[in-house]
């Protein structure tokens, strides 16, 4: 025999009117229309969705054979443009790994501020070879984000390390 348990969660939903001592005491609201806790004020953060803001990645390493080696730092540089009308808040830069990296030492994160309406930031990440390094293939998905979320759609940069 299968048994089903059921959970109900009841739901609150709370409406702001003013009411007089006469409605407390009949249980009655005043006709009309019902004011919610809705606010128009200006303040209101307006989100920025995905594809608000474009953005480039280079890669880029010291002795240009387009490999990092043993004790060589890598330099990513992203440009992110803004071509909207309004600044858009708090972006940062972030990267996802899609494989363990070894011997690379880097930031997943950096924060690059507001940008204008119309303009342009960049940010720049440096990956630090170790002594000893190994070959291989690494691969980043690189995020732009503001506090609301993706503002664009994610690359992917990819660089090879290998020994001297």
């Amino acid at each position: 025999m299968a048994m089903r348990i059921i959970f109900l969660v009841p739901l609150l939903i709370l409406l702001n009117a003013p009411v007089t001592h006469a409605q407390i005491a009949t249980g009655r609201s005043v006709p009309g229309a019902l004011a919610t806790g809705a606010s128009d004020t200006s303040d209101v953060l307006v989100p920025v969705a995905a594809g608000s803001v474009s953005f480039d990645v280079e890669f880029s390493e010291p002795s240009g054979n387009e490999y990092l080696e043993p004790r060589e730092t890598g330099r990513m540089r992203v440009a992110i443009a803004n071509p909207g009308s309004a600044t858009v808040k708090g972006v940062f830069v972030k990267l996802n790994p899609l494989q363990e990296v070894k011997g690379v030492s880097y930031s997943d994160s950096i924060h690059v501020g507001d940008i204008p309406p119309n303009s342009s930031q960049y940010g720049v990440f440096y990956f630090k070879a170790a002594d000893q390094l190994d070959p291989q293939i690494v691969t980043f998905g690189v995020e732009v984000r503001g506090g609301r979320g993706l503002l664009a759609d994610p690359k992917l940069l990819t660089f090879l390390t290998r020994q001297r």
